[in-house]
């Protein structure tokens, strides 16, 4: 017998006005529609940014068959793994022995030996309360000259303690805390990021200072990885990574800094000061003139770089008119903040895509539910959802920014990016600025955004 999928609360129940939303948790937990939007990538992708590394996932073939076909996708199959417990070996109690007589098994099948292993345990080992801890150890003994870092891939816990890709973007930290190296004060290290950060008031900062950004896409050897961990300096954009920047940062005796990807100018302006505080700190600088001096360098830059924005906003709102915007948390991490933006500056904002909203942005939140109370909120994981392409007017043009928003809307006149397209500060908005213009004039097959990964290939050529 056949269900329907109509979730509790009624037919609708995936769209909310903003003032009716709550940060953190804003849409019940229930069963989840997974819509065919595969840009974003995973832990597969993630973890293959590190050269010389394999991936080794145990679990059942169910679950394996999205990781290996990932790694199909991007010609990598030479560089995962898998053991596959069965049923009996599951039930029967050995299933710590199983995991490490086959990750065994599988590293010494290996044509090329890795430099480090990836290992995925999943929710069975959770379930079954295995000791992690001893696997973990075992492995270890057995093979001393790899760097294991201690993965999961375990979706049953996600949404209450740490992720699966928390949980990697640490481990792939920490490794860099493992190999000490001499400090080095000419360079930075820009870590936890899917994407080259480009477009960035970041880039051009550090270059005024003399300074080097080093990044994960750079490195073509395990080495090279390794040696990102001697810049003084950390920092990340990601909301995934900064909860074990810090920590591995703190391991490896580094200074770190979370630099989201800030909308406002007012935010913008601090973490720019913030930055350039910690590169005068580190130089021996005293706290009092290095704070003033990093401001007096973060205002000049606002100055500037504020009325550009302003000048390429009127030019967008001019190409953009009055057509209907709708946005997703995929193309944008900070949802909210770029909606309210682009309210402030006369667009015709209707939909925001979200499937929660960030307690960081909640000052976002408040303003927008006082200044614009029926903007809505949709999420992409609603059941609901599964129908949202019927119930949209496509024959109406209107802008997506971001995979999601263009598949819900079927709009081909969309910016095709993820996670801003790797562009933060003032560069970085106005770089989505001119996307926005160029969306609006060359519409695009809305298909592609069932594809895995965008923007993979380049990477993965220089990381193999």
């Amino acid at each position: 017998m056949l269900i329907p999928l109509v979730p509790q609360g009624g037919e609708h129940d995936n769209v909310i006005k903003i003032k009716d939303a709550k940060a953190g948790k804003t849409f019940p937990w229930r069963l989840e529609y997974n819509c065919p939007v595969h840009e974003h990538w995973n832990i597969v992708h993630t973890g293959m940014l590190i050269p010389e590394c394999r991936q080794v996932y145990i679990c059942p073939d169910n679950c394996l068959r999205g990781v290996i076909m990932t790694a199909q996708e991007m010609g990598a199959l030479d560089r995962i793994s898998s053991v596959m417990p069965d049923e009996r070996e599951i039930s029967g109690g050995s299933l710590e022995a199983i995991t490490i007589e086959g990750v065994t098994d599988v590293l010494h099948k290996v044509k090329k030996r890795p430099r480090a292993v990836q290992l995925f345990p999943v929710c069975t080992h959770h379930l079954l309360g295995c000791d992690m801890r001893y696997i973990e150890d075992e492995i270890e003994k057995r093979f001393p000259d790899i760097d294991f870092m201690e993965c999961f891939m375990d979706p049953v816990c996600q949404k209450l303690t740490t992720t699966p890709e928390q949980r990697q973007r640490f481990q792939m930290m920490k490794v860099l805390a493992d190999h000490p190296q001499d400090e080095d004060l000419s360079s930075v290290t820009m870590l936890g990021e899917n994407l080259r950060v480009q477009e960035s008031d970041l880039t051009q900062l550090l270059a005024q200072e003399g300074l080097e950004l080093r990044q994960v896409q750079d490195c073509r050897t395990y080495d090279e990885y390794l040696s990102l961990g001697a810049s003084f300096l950390w920092l990340t954009r990601s909301p995934l990574s900064a909860y074990g920047l810090k920590k591995a940062a703190d391991l490896a005796g580094r200074r770190s800094l979370y630099m989201p990807a800030a909308i406002r100018a007012d935010e913008i302006e601090a973490q720019e000061k913030a930055l350039l505080e910690q590169v005068y700190l580190a130089r021996g600088m005293k706290e009092e003139e290095a704070a003033g001096r990093a401001a007096e360098r973060a205002a000049v830059v606002r100055e500037k770089e504020e009325e550009r924005t302003q000048e390429l906003c009127r030019e967008t709102l001019h190409a953009v008119g009055d057509l209907p915007v709708y946005l997703d948390y995929v193309g944008i991490p900070r949802p909210l903040g770029f909606a309210r933006f682009l309210l402030e500056h006369g667009f015709r904002v209707q939909r925001v895509i979200a499937d929660g909203i960030s307690p960081e942005e909640a000052e976002d939140l408040s303003f927008v539910q006082a200044h614009y109370p029926d903007l809505e909120v949709m999420s992409s994981q609603a059941p609901a959802s599964l129908y949202e392409r019927e119930r949209m007017n496509i024959r109406e043009k209107m802008l997506a920014i971001g995979p999601k928003a263009a598949y819900f809307t079927g709009s081909p006149y969309f910016v095709n990016v993820i996670e801003q397209d790797g562009a933060t500060g003032f560069l970085g908005v106005q770089h989505i600025l001119r996307l926005m213009q160029q969306a609006v004039l060359q519409p695009k097959n809305n298909e592609i955004v069932t594809g895995k990964g965008l923007g993979l290939p380049g990477v993965w050529e220089v990381s193999r």
